[in-house]
């Protein structure tokens, strides 16, 4: 576990180097310093590809355009893993970065396109199927992912 703490200290380090090792490792203070725009990445010194600097331009549109249909946050944490290779592709911003497809209005017409408030007995808890049930303890993330069924909360 030491070591997993180290390697994240250090990849946080860099974006923030003049706080201490232990506020870097805080969930509290990750949450505190969540970027929740995609204009604060823009200038980000890893995200200058060409590629990259599109795809945050029409995700910027796109908040304007959509009124804020899905959030969008990363910790510093989270921003420390971004490494676009030489094409700008990266595994971890795409998990964060809305695919052009995505950005479409008309997808997002329904309010509930996995019907889970017709499958929600009591708030907070959706049961679809027999065997199984999702129980939602917050709406609340530190990274909204891309593919996460709760950007529409």
């Amino acid at each position: 576990m030491a070591g997993r703490f180290l390697i994240m200290v250090r990849a946080v380090k860099h974006l923030f180097p003049t706080k201490a090792d232990e506020i870097h490792a805080d969930w509290q203070w990750q949450l505190r310093h969540q970027i929740r725009e995609t204009s604060s990445l823009l200038e980000h010194p890893r995200l200058q590809h060409a590629r990259i600097q599109q795809r945050l331009r029409l995700a910027l549109e796109a908040d304007r355009s959509l009124a804020r249909s899905f959030r969008f946050a990363l910790t510093p944490y989270y921003l420390s893993l971004i490494n676009p290779d030489e094409n700008g592709h990266c595994p971890v911003l795409e998990q964060i970065l809305p695919a052009p497809d995505e950005l479409d209005a008309s997808i997002y017409a329904d309010p509930d396109p996995l019907a889970e408030e017709r499958h929600m007995p009591v708030r907070g808890l959706t049961h679809r199927y027999p065997d199984r049930v999702l129980w939602y303890t917050s709406h609340h993330c530190a990274v909204y992912c891309r593919f996460c069924l709760r950007k529409r909360k």
